[in-house]
């Protein structure tokens, strides 16, 4: 969505126009992003803040990929941040009682740094020190 929709929280010109159009065409629509820091309420609620109409289901995120790919399989959750946004907007949707998800959030809590590698909330992963870059592809 960065760099297409808003660049750095920035709406760019005719963004919201552009969505709007595609929805009055009856286009099915889903906003595709590879951050994992930010919950897909909080990138809904950017998106809205720009003027662009929609709903959190229609952002997908790289949580929900890997979700697919990994269905039926055990694994541990690795990004924390992006992982309680979600939990809490689905917890409220289901009009779970704060004492029973702060209970639950409460015991999430303290994992965090047993499933967490970097406790970063910037994306990505650091590159080890001994990190070389592979030389240039040669032209043919």
């Amino acid at each position: 969505m960065d760099g297409v929709l808003h660049v750095s929280g920035q709406p760019l010109p005719g963004a919201a126009d552009a969505v709007q159009r595609l929805r009055d065409a009856g286009h099915r629509l889903r906003f595709v992003t590879n951050t994992t820091t930010r919950s897909k309420a909080d990138l809904a609620a950017g998106l809205k803040s720009s003027g662009i109409d929609l709903e959190v289901g229609e952002v997908q995120t790289t949580a929900d990929a890997a979700v697919e790919a990994l269905r039926g399989r055990r694994v541990l959750a690795l990004v924390m941040h992006a992982l309680v946004g979600d939990l809490v907007a689905t917890l409220d949707e289901f009009k779970v009682p704060e004492k029973e998800k702060n209970e639950l959030l409460g015991a999430l809590g303290p994992l965090a740094k047993d499933i967490v590698e970097d406790q970063s909330t910037a994306s990505g992963t650091a590159l080890p020190k001994n990190f070389k870059p592979a030389p240039p592809l040669k032209k043919k």
